[in-house]
């Protein structure tokens, strides 16, 4: 259901129809140009050092606590971001055009899926 949305969002009616027609629901963002968004996903929590140390920034951006580790979402400035599974040549995931991620308030095998906001970040609309 989600591959035609990688090129056209959905719109309320398509998400009426899933809800009604599936049961136990969870939800997907699908990642790359048409949502803004890359997501990098550390499953290997041994990897975070390194990271933070080649990203920095990534201490400031919104995450979710996955099962295995974590997803860090970055907005993308419009240019083609190709997804990978070895992000800065390690076992990281950088999801963009063609992926998804499994989006809180998600639950598989138990784990709900939670957002965690660093201290200091507002949102503003």
């Amino acid at each position: 259901y989600w591959k035609s949305h990688q090129f056209k969002k959905a719109n309320i009616e398509d998400v009426l129809d899933w809800y009604n027609k599936f049961t136990d629901v969870n939800i997907g963002i699908v990642t790359g140009n048409i949502s803004k968004l890359a997501v990098i996903d550390v499953d290997d929590l041994n990897l975070l050092p390194e990271l933070e140390e080649l990203l920095p920034e990534i201490k400031e951006t919104t995450r979710v606590r996955t099962r295995r580790g974590y997803h860090y979402y970055f907005s993308l400035n419009g240019d083609y971001v190709e997804s990978t599974n070895s992000l800065f040549g390690k076992r990281l995931e950088l999801k963009s055009n063609g992926n998804y991620v499994v989006a809180p308030p998600s639950k598989i095998k138990d784990h709900q899926y939670v957002y965690e906001i660093p201290r200091g970040l507002v949102f503003s609309p």
